[in-house]
């Protein structure tokens, strides 16, 4: 599984670490590469899981009562309107395909 980190936070720490330094003679604040990996190691990490996309599937059970069940779990839920699965915690937005859209990164 990935380690996650604050990245702000990390780059304000950063930032205070290199206000204390000497500047070189282009004008910037020289840090080292090690130093940098150092802090990058020492700093506290998150336990992330991947995002799960589904998407609620209507389930009819009788002229009146209607349900809807999960794309990914097939958990049932009798009120509309959950943006996520209560049972697997699947963001539900329309399934893969807008998963496969809300990764891809923007440079």
């Amino acid at each position: 599984m990935p380690r996650m980190i604050y990245k702000d936070a990390l780059i304000v720490r950063l930032m205070s670490v290199t206000h204390d330094m000497t500047t070189d003679r282009t004008g910037r604040h020289p840090i080292s590469m090690e130093t940098i990996i150092e802090y990058l190691d020492a700093y506290p990490t998150i336990e992330a899981e991947p995002v799960k996309h589904g998407r609620w599937v209507d389930v009819a059970l009788s002229f009146v009562t209607v349900k809807e069940k999960c794309s990914i779990c097939g958990g049932i839920v009798y009120v509309h309107g959950f943006n996520y699965c209560p049972n697997c915690g699947a963001k539900m937005d329309g399934g893969e395909a807008d998963a496969e859209k809300s990764a891809t990164v923007p440079t």
